[in-house]
């Protein structure tokens, strides 16, 4: 794939989805339906989501017509599309009858176990790559970590879901290095894919940015949640892509979730319920819009893009990329901490 194609892919699916968004909203289409602010909510006025479902049609609509030009059918396509499909069945429903917490994760888990047999177990597996050396866990142990990585990942991009243009422009930045790395790699098809979601990305982040006019809703945030796995797993067990170099790109999202979990478990919360404590959220509550919080998270997102790409190209040792990209978010992290004591105390002193 040239310059051309990859621009092509890029701008398509960028007016393609906010086209159809735009019409969408224009006509108060019931595709979308309202989202009402509650206690929890960082938005006050009712804001339509559902958004996901245009980003997916957008996406595929794009990669077929791709691949009619190309005069070929990628199975991987095909099994990506069948699987991103069934969670986001799942999304739709929970965005219109709030399904129950049990509900979600079982249907999720199957979706999960289906998606690692197919895309590992029937292929041929030669160990994974992690800091630099390669591990051949038995297979069960592997089919286990996947699984858990798999429903993890599409969780935590629904609960960073919170303000207006986070998810948008993390899974934007995530699939244009992904769509670099994979062709690096010799898989165009690959390429191709995650740069028609790019494109999509883009049209959405546009009337997603503050104040939103829509919202991803679970459909879009489950979606790509899983999606985001499975290009995990495929670099990892097709390619030999190095784990560390992913868990980088997705740092902001992984580390803000995972951390937050946590906490919560260490302090006795019940952790599987709603809250308020993740990092971006915590940012919002001493004062910063939402615009700021989700470029501070992109600029973040782009030094631990670079780390990767490093740790893609064997640029250096993986654990110095690795140990780099913890401090940096260490560092964020304790900003996080530092902005609160100081609107804590400003407030006490008022």
């Amino acid at each position: 794939m040239t310059l051309v194609p990859a621009l092509l892919l890029l701008l398509l699916g960028s007016v393609a989805c906010y086209s159809w968004l735009s019409f969408l909203l224009r006509q108060n289409s019931s595709i979308l339906v309202p989202d009402t602010p509650n206690s929890r909510s960082l938005h006050s006025q009712v804001v339509p989501k559902g958004g996901g479902l245009v980003i997916i049609i957008s996406t595929a609509s794009l990669i077929g017509i791709y691949q009619a030009i190309c005069q070929s059918i990628a199975v991987m396509h095909v099994l990506i599309a069948l699987l991103v499909g069934c969670i986001a069945v799942l999304g739709w429903f929970d965005d219109r009858h709030n399904l129950r917490i049990r509900t979600r994760i079982i249907t999720q888990i199957v979706i999960a176990c289906a998606m690692v047999y197919l895309l590992v177990l029937l292929v041929r597996f030669q160990g994974i790559n992690i800091v630099g050396y390669r591990f051949e866990p038995p297979d069960w142990l592997l089919f286990v970590a996947l699984v858990v990585w798999v429903v993890w990942m599409t969780n935590l991009f629904n609960f960073m879901d919170g303000i207006d243009g986070l998810v948008g422009t993390q899974s934007t930045i995530a699939a244009i290095v992904l769509a670099y790395w994979f062709y690096q790699t010799g898989a165009p098809g690959l390429a191709a894919l995650n740069l028609a979601l790019a494109g999509a990305l883009v049209g959405f982040s546009v009337l997603n940015w503050r104040p939103a006019r829509v919202f991803l809703g679970d459909i879009g945030s489950l979606s790509l949640g899983i999606y985001f796995a499975v290009m995990g797993v495929i670099g990892w067990t097709e390619y030999h892509l190095a784990v560390d170099a992913f868990v980088l790109l997705y740092g902001v999202m992984l580390c803000d979730s995972s951390v937050t979990l946590a906490v919560r478990i260490l302090r006795g919360e019940r952790w599987w319920e709603a809250h308020s404590s993740h990092y971006y959220q915590r940012l919002v509550s001493v004062g910063y819009n939402h615009a700021q919080v989700t470029s501070f998270a992109v600029v973040i997102t782009l030094c631990l893009s670079i780390y990767g790409t490093f740790v893609i190209h064997k640029v250096g040792p993986g654990w110095l990329w690795i140990t780099l990209g913890l401090v940096t978010l260490a560092i964020c992290g304790l900003t996080v901490r530092a902005k609160e004591r100081t609107y804590v105390t400003k407030d006490e002193n008022q």
